[in-house]
């Protein structure tokens, strides 16, 4: 739903000249496209946020643990901002990262070699690398979030829900 969303979005809202913001006139067209977007806007951050309440349950299809959103929900029970906030944290430190990850080589491959087009493939390629760390992370945190909030062990079930 959350893809959807973001989907629906960017359709209705469209391409954006970022040197026509806050100038007037305002264009009807473009008022109007933003007001029709809003409400997607709403519901994607809704969404996000249900969804990464409910992303640690992912780890137990990686232990075979039959798990669904209820069990996560059930779960999380007092926990969903904090799992929010560090999933955020997680996911906003790995973004600073990849960002990083692409413009130092970039930089540095610019000025001293003067490369241009070898220069963004060599800093695209570190830049992935560096975002499939940063999904390594965010694997493991969901994991370890399973583990402290289900309680679950090795070679042990689930609690039944209460």
């Amino acid at each position: 739903m959350t893809f959807v969303l973001i989907s629906a979005f960017t359709l209705t809202l469209g391409m954006i000249d970022p040197s026509t913001i806050g100038t007037p006139p305002v264009d009807p067209e473009l008022a109007r496209r933003e007001a029709m977007a809003a409400p997607l806007g709403v519901g994607f951050i809704v969404s996000a946020l249900l969804a990464l309440r409910v992303s640690f349950g992912l780890a137990a299809t990686a232990v075979d643990v039959p798990f669904s959103p209820r069990h996560s929900w059930s779960h999380s029970r007092g926990n969903g901002w904090i799992i929010v906030g560090a999933l955020f944290v997680i996911f906003f430190a790995g973004a600073v990262a990849t960002m990083m990850a692409f413009l130092v080589p970039l930089s540095l491959l610019r000025g001293l070699l003067g490369a241009d087009t070898a220069a963004v493939v060599i800093a695209w390629t570190v830049a992935i690398l560096a975002s499939y760390a940063s999904t390594g992370v965010v694997a493991t945190a969901l994991a370890i979030i399973f583990r402290k909030l289900t309680g679950w062990h090795e070679g042990t079930q689930l609690a039944p829900l209460a």
